[in-house]
């Protein structure tokens, strides 16, 4: 509403102003209750189809105000083609609006009506006044990698190990490992330390490491496979001809706990409470630990420490209740950088700078003063990583 298009639109229409500041006004009695409509969703539909509402209503909002964007900076390019004068620049928007100003007012009005009944709902819903303090994260400068060093994991890696160098051999059948556990329990680390050991490359002729997503593709993976064998890329689609593999299931793998020591005495008591929370699961501590190293007081601490969302059962919700958390406490900028990249399918990979491209594109960087946004889009994906 602050860009210089909208401000330059808006001189001498005294209404669609007023229509504005409404819909500000409105604006803000919703943004503080956000964080607290954001906690309660999860565990609460009512909310989590309350702000569904109002984010559909804000994107309209925002589609909007990008027209108004687009049509100015249309008619300024033609003004700059035609070397008109300035008076003559202001008659051509004077005229060219006449008909664009027609529908852009109702559109105003029905976005602020619209908005302003959400906004009325949060009463019922029964939503708190209160902006969490959120520090902004910094990189630490340094020219050292993230310590990668894996705990709890040296019997399962070492019993798997032994399975695979094993010579017991059943007929001419596939042999399976399968690791088995939910979400951030650390399957994947433990097979990447079993396909890295020095013994298993010595073991064997041939290594292959194929990335299974949610969406499974056994003509792809197949082909992958194939690929490592062959040296060449794989462009068979009959899986008779890829050798169509046999599957065996069986075993288990319990998961062992992680342990997490916080580098401020004063909040160790704190962290350990945390930790337990965790129930052992490394995706979990590695979150809340990013998430955490930024913050410095008890109270930001016990808050994480005391929030409903660690009561979340697995039929309320599939996501970690860390993963929430770590989500929850970003700031909205952040956020919406983050719900991006969901649009990638699992395990698609991407650059920084055209995933920096795309968020500008979406409007999603804001501008700062002697900045230009790219560079501001930089710094948001640094914070994320």
């Amino acid at each position: 509403m602050a860009s210089r298009e909208v401000m330059d639109y808006m001189q001498g229409k005294k209404q669609t102003q007023r229509l504005l500041d409404k819909l500000k006004s409105t604006l803000r009695s919703v943004n503080v209750v956000l964080d607290d409509a954001e906690e309660k969703q999860i565990i609460n539909s009512d909310v989590k189809e309350w702000l569904d509402e109002l984010k559909d209503a804000v994107y309209d909002a925002e589609e909007l105000l990008s027209d108004i964007k687009t049509e100015v900076l249309k008619r300024k390019l033609e003004a700059d083609q035609s070397g008109s004068s300035i008076s003559k620049v202001q008659q051509l928007f004077s005229d060219s609006f006449l008909s664009f100003d027609e529908g852009i007012e109702p559109k105003i009005e029905e976005i602020f009506e619209r908005l302003d009944f959400i906004a009325k709902e949060k009463d019922v819903l029964d939503l708190k006044v209160g902006v969490a303090r959120r520090t902004k994260m910094r990189l630490l400068a340094t020219s050292l990698v993230e310590d990668s060093s894996v705990y709890g994991r040296e019997e399962d890696k070492e019993r798997i190990t032994k399975l695979l160098l094993s010579d017991d051999v059943i007929d001419d059948r596939i042999s399976v490992i399968p690791i088995v556990g939910m979400g951030g329990i650390g399957k994947t680390t433990v097979a990447q330390l079993v396909y890295n050991d020095v013994r298993v490359k010595q073991h064997f002729d041939l290594l292959a490491w194929v990335c299974v997503s949610d969406e499974f593709d056994i003509v792809r993976v197949t082909q992958v496979i194939c690929g490592f064998v062959t040296l060449r890329t794989c462009d068979i689609a009959d899986l008779i001809l890829l050798r169509y593999p046999r599957k065996t299931v069986g075993g288990y793998l319990q998961s062992m706990p992680s342990s997490v020591i916080s580098a401020h005495p004063n909040l160790e008591v704190i962290g350990r409470q945390i930790v337990r929370k965790c129930k052992g699961l490394p995706l979990a501590a590695k979150s809340l630990r990013g998430l955490l190293r930024s913050k410095f007081s008890m109270k930001e601490w016990e808050n994480v420490l005391k929030s409903d969302i660690w009561e979340l059962s697995n039929k309320e919700s599939n996501i970690l209740p860390a993963l929430w958390l770590s989500y929850y406490y970003l700031p909205p900028h952040l956020k919406r950088c983050f719900a991006y990249c969901s649009i990638f399918p699992k395990g698609y990979e991407f650059t920084k700078s055209r995933l920096v491209l795309l968020r500008m594109a979406e409007d999603f960087s804001r501008q700062e003063k002697k900045k230009p946004l790219e560079e501001v889009g930089v710094d948001y994906f640094n914070e994320l990583v």
